[in-house]
């Protein structure tokens, strides 16, 4: 990241120090008859404006509070039909992984952990309910832009994160026997523009996790419902009408009753690339 860093700065420098005179002097000055004066700095500052602009300007620190953590607090329960609800976490992030995860406010991962936590609750009945997150891998790589000068400027380049998700839901007895299992798989991207501001750069992140752990909450109510046949009820004991993502999948294994679920439609997910702010 330093090493990015410090190249990027080189070339915005070498833009500056060397583009720029080389523009003055065999332009401006070779202009027959010559430029007048007066205009000739207007249009050295037009060009140093439109450099500067090309190469980017560095990213604002952001001001105030860093946003609050998505623990899901305040989440309203899911009430399942079983005796407890375990949370588990398999995954292992790797280095490269890990060190991608870490630009988001709220690591997936975590993310994952604390929805499950505040959501899932059990009600009365026998058994065990476990989620286990086995997968919630970031992938992080830079997408250039197509304008030559641009990216030679070391502008417009755009940070691309791919999220793979992975959960497995099974349905233990009290005898110790598993009854049911289903596993939701959900992928998602995003692109950020570098240009972005550490608190844009944040909030976007923040929303982009928030709505990928909604389009998750929608797979695991129908997989439970559909695939596992559990009870799920809301606060007041009523039903709950279930959701999901028609980019994602819920895979029933062969210990579940078999059951046929339509492709679940997904609530507004937008993970497309955001447009620079040029």
């Amino acid at each position: 990241m330093f090493r990015d860093e410090f190249f990027l700065l080189i070339r915005r420098n070498l833009a500056i120090d060397i583009f720029l005179p080389y523009l003055y002097k065999n332009i401006v000055f070779s202009m027959e008859p010559p430029m007048p004066s007066p205009f000739r700095y207007s249009l050295l500052l037009a060009c140093a404006a439109t450099m500067l602009a090309m190469t980017g300007c560095v990213n604002q620190a952001a001001t105030g509070k860093p946003l609050a953590a998505l623990d899901y607090q305040h989440i309203a329960p899911l009430y399942v039909s079983a005796g407890q609800v375990d949370v588990i976490n398999h995954y292992h992030p790797t280095p490269e992984s890990d060190h991608a995860a870490s630009a988001f406010p709220t690591r997936p991962e975590d993310a994952l952990n604390h929805y499950a936590e505040n959501r899932l609750k059990a009600k009365g009945y026998e058994g065990t309910l476990k989620f286990t997150i086995d997968n919630a891998a970031v992938k992080h790589s830079e997408v250039q832009p197509d304008n030559s000068v641009l990216k030679w400027a070391g502008a417009g380049i755009q940070d691309r994160y791919d999220v793979d998700l992975g959960i497995t839901l099974a349905r233990v007895e009290a005898d110790g026997h598993q009854s049911g299992e289903a596993s939701v798989q959900l992928t998602r991207f995003i692109t950020v523009p570098q240009s972005y501001s550490i608190a844009k750069r944040e909030t976007t992140l923040r929303e982009f996790t928030q709505k990928m752990v909604e389009s998750v909450d929608g797979m695991v109510t129908s997989a439970l419902q559909d695939k596992m046949h559990m009870t799920v009820s809301d606060d007041g004991g009523a039903p709950v009408t279930a959701h999901s993502d028609n980019d994602g999948s819920v895979v029933t294994s062969p210990s579940a009753p078999s059951s046929t679920s339509p492709t679940l439609p997904v609530p507004t997910v937008h993970p497309e690339a955001l447009p620079p702010p040029w």
